[in-house]
């Protein structure tokens, strides 16, 4: 069953694609980050999964070969908007995952979910961290508490990211700044010294054609 729209669905794909994130290559910070996720759980594949308009996509992935998947086969379009662990101890009993593909797979299928929301300050989830197991199970609450820490962990690098990012286009905005400065002043000055050229010859000349001994004293200063 493919989940709903966000309420939000628009501000909330905008904000996604202002990260700058999607379909870049993997990062060892992320990928850190679901193998420790896999380590605490136990789960034998964790992902950070950016829920994108019609694909959900894997920044980092520990036990899964794809690197996105459609809507349709999206266990984490269903739990962002939750505020705490979404949890789903087993798939086969929940209509919202029941008609899945990599739920009804014969080959290693999803029998258990859990993920922790990827929200922004001011409340748009871009996805999840989660972990999932082919047999069905349910977390504990030392195992919950850190999936939660650790999605926190994801959202401060995506944060750190961007600001890093935005740093360096305001100094190279900065640096293009100064070179248009410094090209202005070499302009102005190359003219007003054009200008000052001028003038002086100008003077020159009336120096020389007049016959008034004050007057040549004057222009001599000039």
């Amino acid at each position: 069953m493919k989940a709903d729209p966000h309420p939000r669905e628009e501000e909330r794909l905008d904000r996604l694609t202002a990260y700058e994130i999607l379909d870049t290559l993997p990062e060892s910070e992320f990928d850190n980050l679901v193998a420790l996720a896999s380590k605490i759980t136990g789960a034998p594949v964790s992902l950070v999964s950016l829920v994108d308009r019609d694909r959900q996509w894997f920044k980092a992935k520990k036990g899964l070969e794809d690197n996105q998947t459609g809507l349709e086969n999206s266990i984490c379009a269903h739990g962002m908007s939750q505020q705490d662990i979404f949890e789903i101890e087993d798939t086969t009993a929940d209509h919202r995952t029941a008609d899945m593909e990599i739920v009804r797979a014969t080959d290693k299928p999803v029998r258990f979910y859990a993920g922790a929301p990827l929200m922004t300050e001011d409340g748009l989830p871009l996805g999840m961290l989660c972990v999932l197991d082919h047999t069905p199970r349910r977390l504990d609450e030392d195992q919950r508490f850190a999936l939660r820490v650790l999605g926190d962990q994801v959202m401060a690098q995506l944060e750190l990211r961007r600001r890093l990012r935005t740093e360096i286009t305001v100094r190279r905005e900065l640096e293009d700044s100064l070179a248009e400065r410094d090209l202005l002043a070499r302009e102005v000055d190359h003219r007003v010294k054009n200008s000052l050229a001028m003038v002086t010859s100008f003077l020159t000349m009336q120096m020389r054609r007049e016959k008034n001994p004050e007057t040549k004293k004057v222009l001599q200063s000039a």
